[in-house]
């Protein structure tokens, strides 16, 4: 009898911790900014702006095993600069389409472990995966887990899907909106969605592909900057995915 009078006070405290650390924890609001595929010359251009903003962004690669030396050399500085680097597929083929022709473990394979190999190879170990064309495939979501702490896709703005790149609590699966100039012609339609994460304490998700003035899938440094500036003025850092 003794002994259990004196088990309960412990018991009683175990509980209480258990609670405090199974509660979710809320994020500082903030925007999470990525960038895709595989464009290093055009990216290690960029460091300085995002330095100049005190912005820190995650760089999902992909092709890693066919990287040149040089390269290689211009990965590193972006790593040395405090970015985060994260898997994007070796072969950079739309999931669905490729699981139905090929099946789940050629995907995974080909797709998946290949690209993770390859960055290992070269000392970088991957946290975080984002689809290759912002699909989403739900059995692969779950075979993720086993390998990354964090998926990414994509929405586009508009019709309400918006939402969904609007983050309070950590999680598994993200969503994310292009910037790039022919996905987003207007910037300024970014404003609400910021003035919504600061208000609402959120982390909202934007993604871009390579830096350029034409083209598809290209974001000028100048956009970039007013997106920088935009987000610096209401007080929202940014931030690579492994820092929510």
């Amino acid at each position: 009898m003794k002994l259990i009078q004196l088990e309960k006070p412990i018991f009683l405290i175990f509980i209480v911790i258990i609670f405090f650390s199974c509660k979710e924890s809320e994020q500082k609001p903030g925007i999470c900014l990525s960038f895709d595929d595989n464009y290093l010359e055009q990216w290690v251009g960029i460091l300085p702006l995002l330095d100049k903003y005190d912005a820190k962004a995650t760089f999902f690669l992909t092709g890693v095993g066919k990287l040149s030396e040089q390269e290689k050399a211009w990965l590193k500085e972006i790593q040395e600069a405090g970015h985060e680097i994260g898997a994007h597929g070796e072969l950079h083929v739309p999931a669905n389409s490729y699981i139905q022709s090929n099946g789940y473990r050629s995907y995974w394979q080909e797709e998946i472990q290949a690209n993770v190999d390859a960055l290992r190879a070269i000392d970088i170990r991957p946290k975080v995966f984002a689809y290759p064309y912002g699909e989403k495939n739900r059995i692969m979501d779950i075979a993720l887990r086993i390998t990354f702490q964090v998926s990414r896709s994509v929405v586009p703005l508009g019709e309400g899907y918006e939402e969904k790149a609007l983050k309070k609590r950590p999680g598994f699966h993200y969503y994310s909106i292009s910037i790039d100039e022919s996905e987003l012609p207007q910037v300024e339609k970014l404003k609400p969605l910021m003035e919504r994460a600061k208000a609402e304490k959120k982390v909202l998700f934007i993604h871009a592909h390579t830096i350029g003035e034409q083209g598809a899938y290209t974001l000028s440094a100048q956009r970039l900057e007013t997106v920088l500036a935009m987000g610096k003025d209401m007080g929202l850092d940014f931030r690579s995915i492994q820092n929510l």
